[in-house]
């Protein structure tokens, strides 16, 4: 589907790799200019030099989003290249190191800042420093990427869900405090998709055993209504349409991808 984006720019964060990698080439594929954000700048590159054949503009810029004066010079660089920010892509996310080791009672006070910073302040910050561009230019479209673990309750890697629901919460008092700017805001939250996180999750709880790691991976998949883990183009696909005027009375919403888990307990 052409989606009318074309001549357009967006800034995405976490585009080195998994889901964000796939939203920025999805994004240049329907001629969007594209600012590409992430601390791993040499996976930047790499994405950078993908998408560039596509004939768009792909900019590479290092970005820690935990950091406001790093977040402030990464949007003034997209916006200088760029002349504006039409799309901005809140998908940076991770988890502490704490989160996957300790019992959820137990959290340090550093694994709930870690997640809080990167999770949820890093969606603020980049919108703070991007709708001023936007009210200025007539409009755009902010999409924050949460998760169905916002919204459904899990007994483990609490501070992680918990700063998913934040998220989801931001999304929606942002979308009423921004739909007079003509800025609609939006949130999508993947459920089991096959990324770097799914896998490392396999190696710690087999204890690292390649052997044990694929079914592993297959046991989590296999109670879904689909049966079988998500695709990182089936979430960017719905990112980039709530990007786009396609989606022009999709406001504050908040899209489950997820196979149909939500709609089932597991």
């Amino acid at each position: 589907m052409d989606l009318e984006l074309r001549g357009r720019s967006a800034l995405v964060t976490g585009a080195s790799r998994g889901i964000g990698k796939d939203i920025a080439v999805r994004l240049a594929s329907e001629g969007v200019n594209v600012a590409l954000c992430s601390r791993d700048s040499a996976a930047l590159k790499e994405v950078q030099r993908e998408i560039e054949p596509s004939g768009v503009v792909a900019l590479a810029i290092p970005m820690d989003v935990t950091k406001s004066a790093e977040v402030k010079q990464g949007v003034r660089e997209a916006s200088k290249k760029f002349g504006r920010v039409d799309i901005l892509v809140n998908n940076a996310g991770d988890l502490s190191e704490g989160a996957w080791a300790s019992k959820s009672e137990d959290l340090a006070d550093a694994d709930w800042k870690f997640s809080f910073e990167v999770n949820l302040m890093g969606a603020a910050r980049c919108t703070r420093e991007v709708v001023p561009l936007m009210r200025k230019q007539g409009g755009g479209a902010i999409v924050n990427v949460a998760s169905i673990w916002g919204h459904e309750a899990r007994p483990h890697l609490v501070d992680y869900f918990a700063t998913k629901a934040a998220l989801i919460s931001y999304s929606r008092s942002m979308a009423l405090k921004l739909i007079d700017d003509h800025i609609r805001v939006n949130c999508v939250c993947p459920g089991r998709v096959e990324t770097a996180l799914w896998q490392k999750a396999a190696r710690i709880f087999t204890g690292g055993n390649e052997k044990r790691a694929k079914p592993w991976l297959e046991a989590h998949a296999k109670p879904l209504p689909i049966g079988r883990f998500g695709r990182v183009e089936e979430i960017s696909s719905v990112v980039c349409f709530l990007a786009s005027e396609r989606a022009s009375f999709v406001v504050g919403a908040t899209w489950d991808v997820d196979g149909g888990e939500t709609i089932q307990c597991i």
